[in-house]
Formats: C-alpha cells, sequence, structure tokens
C-alpha cells in the first residue's frame, strides 16, 4: 500500500510539473493562407493591353544597372471592471454572445487599462486581431477616450483565420471587426459576411491610401475593408557573385537579360551556383504552400499582359496567350537548369545564387548579409513587349492585410470608425510598418524618408505601387489550388502549358 500510495503521490507531482511547462497559452496560431501573403492592385498603365499583341520577349536584350541603389450589458446593473487588452468585457461579437476567449497584451498595456471602469451600457466592439499589436491597443486606447460609450475589445481566440470567420457567423460568434487577407476580405465580402463600407463613409478616406491597395479591398462601388499593411516582391540581386561570373556589374532587368547572363556565367559557377531562384518547388513544403507557387506565377502571367480572371470575376482568362507565353518561360529556366529545380531562400543569403524573388518582410537579414556581399534590389524584370516594342509593366504582386466589419455586427457605424482610425493614422502605420518590416498603406506614411533615403526600400516602394490584386472570389482557395497544381504539372512533369491551363481554367469556371 505504501508503494501504491508512493506512486499515486509521484504522479500527481508530475501532473503539476507538466501542467506548469506546458501552459494554454492561447497562442495565436498562424495560418499557411496568412503567410506572406502578397498581391496588388490593377495600377492603370494609361494604354489598353491588347492580348492578342502579346509577343514573347524579344526586344530589347540589353541589362541595365539599376541602382534601387455586437454588445453585452451586465445585467445586474454595475459597472465592469476591465482585466483584457481593452476591458473585462469579453466582446459581443457580432451575436452579442461572449466568445469566451482570454486576451493577451503586455504587461504595460494592461497596467494602463486594468482600472478602467466600463459604462453598463456601453457598445462593445470586439475586433478579431494581434492583441500583442501595441499599435492596435493604442488605437483601441485613443478610440474610447474619444468615445466613453464604447468598448473596443481586442482578441486572438487561437484561429483567426477567414475559415473560422465564416464558422464563427454561422454559429452566431462572429466579432464585430477581422483582420485578414485582403483577398479574403473582398471574398467574405461577396458572400454577405461582411458589410459594405461604402455606407458608412469610406469612400471619404480612398484618397488616404495607396490607389493598389483600395483596390485590393473593393469589388465594383462596393467597399469590404480598409487597408492595413503591405508588402510586396522585387528582385534581389548578388552583384558580388555576378561579377564574379561575368566580369561586370551589370544586373539583369528583363527575361531575355536573365537568360544572356545564364549564358555567360556557363562554364564558369559552380555546381551548386545558380542564376536565379523562384519560389515553386520550395523544399518539402509546396503541398502546403500551394498558395505560394500560384501566387507567383502570376506575376509571370500579368508581366506578360493576361489577368487571372475576367472583369466581373465570372471566367477565368489565364489560359490566354498571355498565360500560356509566361508558363513557357518559368518552363524554359527549369529546363535549362537556370534556377535551382528546388527553392531555399538561404541559398540566396549562402553567396550561392544571384538573382532572387524577394519580399520587403525579408529586409533585415538582406541589410545584415549585405555587408558581406554586395546586394540590392531592382523592380521586376520586363517580361513582354507590346507590338510597337514598348516594355509591358512588370507587375509584382501585393501583400495585404485589412480590416472588415461583420454584416452581423449590432455595431457596424463604430466598428468602421474604429479600423478607420487606425488604419489612416500616419504615426500608427510606419510604427508598425517598422516592427514587422512592412510597407505602410498610406500616401503619408510613404513620405518618411525612409523610403526616400534608403535604396532597397525606396525601390520596394516603387515596386509597391506597381502591382497587381488577386481577385476577391468566393472560392479563392480552391481556385488558388487549381492554378498551382496545374502549373507545377507543367514544371514538374514537363507537360505542355496550354494544356494545362486549359484543364485548370475548365475547373476554375465550375467553381466560379
Amino acid at each position: 500500500m505504501k508503494k501504491i500510495a508512493l506512486l499515486l503521490v509521484f504522479a500527481m507531482l508530475m501532473t503539476v510539473v507538466l501542467g506548469a511547462c506546458n501552459p494554454d497559452t492561447g497562442e495565436e496560431g498562424s495560418s499557411d493562407e496568412e503567410i506572406n501573403s502578397i498581391v496588388g492592385d490593377d495600377t492603370s498603365t494609361g494604354e489598353e493591353e491588347d492580348e492578342s499583341n502579346v509577343e514573347p520577349v524579344s526586344g530589347d536584350d540589353s541589362s541595365e544597372d539599376v541602382s534601387g541603389d455586437g454588445s453585452e450589458e451586465d445585467n445586474s446593473g454595475e459597472s465592469v471592471t476591465s482585466n483584457t487588452s481593452s476591458s473585462v468585457v469579453q466582446g459581443s461579437g457580432a451575436s452579442g454572445a461572449s466568445s469566451g476567449t482570454t486576451s493577451r497584451t503586455t504587461s504595460s498595456a494592461r497596467s494602463a487599462r486594468s482600472t478602467r471602469v466600463i459604462p453598463k451600457d456601453a457598445k462593445v466592439i470586439t475586433v478579431w486581431g494581434d492583441n500583442n499589436d501595441q499599435t492596435l491597443l493604442s488605437a483601441a486606447a485613443d478610440f474610447e477616450k474619444k468615445n466613453p460609450k464604447v468598448v473596443v475589445n481586442v482578441e486572438a481566440p487561437g484561429d483567426i483565420t477567414h475559415s473560422a470567420f465564416e464558422r464563427a457567423i454561422m454559429g452566431g460568434t462572429a466579432p464585430d471587426a477581422i483582420k485578414q487577407d485582403h483577398v479574403y476580405i473582398t471574398g467574405l465580402g461577396e458572400k454577405g459576411y461582411l458589410a459594405d463600407l461604402a455606407k458608412y463613409g469610406a469612400n471619404k478616406v480612398r484618397s488616404k491610401f495607396v490607389k493598389s491597395c483600395w483596390n485590393g479591398v473593393t469589388f465594383g462601388n462596393k467597399v469590404y475593408g480598409l487597408p492595413h499593411d503591405g508588402n510586396t516582391i522585387a528582385l534581389a540581386y548578388n552583384r558580388t557573385l555576378i561579377q564574379k561570373w561575368t566580369g561586370k556589374k551589370t544586373i539583369p532587368n528583363s527575361y531575355n537579360a536573365i537568360i544572356k547572363l545564364a549564358k555567360d556565367a556557363a562554364g564558369k559557377k559552380k555546381h551548386n551556383e545558380y542564376v536565379f531562384t523562384v519560389p515553386f518547388f520550395e523544399a518539402g513544403r509546396y503541398e502546403i504552400r500551394k498558395n505560394w507557387a500560384a501566387f507567383n506565377f502570376f506575376f509571370w502571367l500579368w508581366g506578360n499582359g493576361g489577368e487571372i480572371l475576367d472583369k466581373n470575376n465570372k471566367k477565368a482568362t489565364f489560359n490566354s496567350a498571355a498565360g500560356i507565353n509566361a508558363l513557357n518561360q518559368i518552363q524554359r529556366l527549369f529546363d535549362e537548369d537556370i534556377v535551382d529545380q528546388t527553392y531555399y531562400e538561404p541559398e540566396f543569403y549562402d553567396g550561392t545564387v544571384g538573382l532572387i524573388e524577394m519580399g520587403n518582410w525579408a529586409m533585415p537579414r538582406f541589410e545584415n548579409t549585405s555587408k558581406r556581399q554586395e546586394f540590392g534590389v531592382n523592380m521586376m524584370p520586363t517580361l513582354a513587349y507590346y507590338a510597337n516594342g514598348k516594355p509591358r509593366p512588370a507587375y509584382s504582386g501585393l501583400g495585404l492585410f485589412a480590416f472588415g466589419v461583420s454584416e452581423k455586427s449590432k455595431y457596424k457605424k463604430e466598428a468602421y470608425e474604429f479600423i478607420r482610425d487606425r488604419c489612416t493614422d500616419t504615426s500608427l502605420q510606419r510604427k508598425f510598418a517598422d516592427q514587422h518590416n512592412q510597407l505602410p498603406v498610406t500616401e503619408d506614411a510613404l513620405k518618411d524618408s525612409k523610403y526616400r533615403t534608403k535604396p532597397m526600400w525606396a525601390t520596394f516602394v516603387k515596386q509597391f505601387r506597381l502591382t497587381k490584386a488577386r481577385p476577391g472570389v468566393r472560392n479563392w482557395a480552391q481556385i488558388e489550388n487549381i492554378v498551382a497544381d496545374h502549373v507545377m504539372a507543367a514544371i514538374r512533369d514537363n507537360k505542355k502549358a496550354q494544356e494545362e491551363l486549359r484543364i485548370a481554367a475548365d475547373k476554375v469556371n465550375a467553381q466560379l
């Protein structure tokens, strides 16, 4: 019996120890559909892009040295004291029901708000977002000061993806506002889950935002969100490595120039060195990062003058002559061993890759590594030309997160006004961008000297303005997977581009 008693005591102790070592922190998970969101807007070039004039890249082969150098009242009638990131009131969400989650915040923010007395008749706005984000908490505090009868409750209930939001809408527990990749903001809006913010005055702040960002949260005359933070991809280069291969410092600025660089480097580069690397076959992660492969194909599609869908988002158009040419270009890079067969970003930092499609979020590592080698950033390369020989715009994709307001919210006007104040605040825009290596989405915030005096950042901003957005349709996740699978079949299995894109378009049209 003594042995049994001792064993029971030991088991109890171990339970306590293990519980202390593995607390349920409720930390917000990052889904792959939220990682590296990047895309842009239908920036007008002032020229009609006639697909019939799409030509394989054959124009100027020269290289250019671009230096780029919801409420809940307390039925007792007593005031409620705050003990979460914004209040103890656990947010009504859209349905008036508590979500039952506990918001996390830093000790300083909690200390500043822990003694706040909340009026019993307060309008409680629940926001799904990062409640460790000091800019969001600061905006909540400022908004509450200006609106004493409103409480902004920031929550991160573990799963705040667009799928989780849809489930919450169905279950009556959705928040009043949510932050998401812009393509899901517009998609949720088209499903009727998010409010049209134009009804609350959103168009009055349109001019404050970068055009590409505004286009990313609208469809037709409807405004489904407000831009929060952005990013994009440009062409990064290792001039040290390129000079070693060719004896020249010239950096390719077109597809043809990249092909020429590969020929010049042949026989001079080591077996583990590559001219270029593009994010299609990410080492061991293709199945969970299909969106990344599809997204990168869209750069090439846009650069060739093509579009993903028609203007009404009713029919696939990526199987056009422009799309076929784009996929043929990518196939050639792999067939001729110009790019590494498996995308692995550290290869660039290690000095074994000359060119890489790189996002601005990687700037810290990029800048640190550039102390050892001469790195820089150019605009995306020209991929095709008009019939008159003029280069087509070298579009990249717009990475954009935005806030939307639930159609089920009891306080749409207040929720809109809160996200408006947060998203248009110049100081908060700059602070968030600096902390997360993102780009501000307002014109005033982009006037910061950082984006003029630091060459690489200046190039990213320039590319940011030359971006296109993925269409915000209802079944975007499925559509993205279809495109990725058939693009990869053409590249990996050497299948015909035209046939793979035709099959993909038929499947996408069935989704639309």
